[in-house]
C-alpha cells in the first residue's frame, strides 16, 4: 500500500510539474498562433526580433517554437529597443 501512495504522489508531483511547464511556454509565445503572428506581436510591443530556421515558405504557414531570451512584463519601451528576441520556427518544406 505505502509503494501504491509513493507512486501516486510522485506521478501527481509530475503532473504538477508538467502543467506549469506548458504554461511558461505559452507565456512566451504572445499571441500564441503563426510564427507570423508572434514576430508581429513582439516588433509590435517594441523588441528587436530575429526569426531563426529555414523559411522558404511565407511565415504565416510556420509554427513558433522558441522565443529567448526569456521576456519580462515589466521591461520599458526604451529596454524593449535594445533588446535582440529570437525566434525559433518551424516551417513547412517548400516542395
Amino acid at each position: 500500500m505505502k509503494n501504491f501512495l509513493l507512486i501516486t504522489s510522485i506521478t501527481a508531483a509530475a503532473v504538477g510539474v508538467a502543467a506549469l511547464g506548458l504554461a511558461g511556454t505559452a507565456a512566451a509565445f504572445p499571441n500564441a498562433g503563426t510564427a507570423e503572428d508572434v514576430v508581429d506581436s513582439l516588433k509590435a510591443e517594441g523588441y528587436n526580433v530575429q526569426v531563426n530556421g529555414l523559411v522558404q515558405v511565407p511565415l504565416k504557414l510556420c509554427t513558433a517554437t522558441d522565443v529567448h531570451p526569456t521576456l519580462s512584463d515589466s521591461d520599458t519601451l526604451q529596454d524593449k529597443g535594445h533588446t535582440q528576441v529570437f525566434v525559433d520556427v518551424s516551417c513547412p518544406s517548400h516542395d
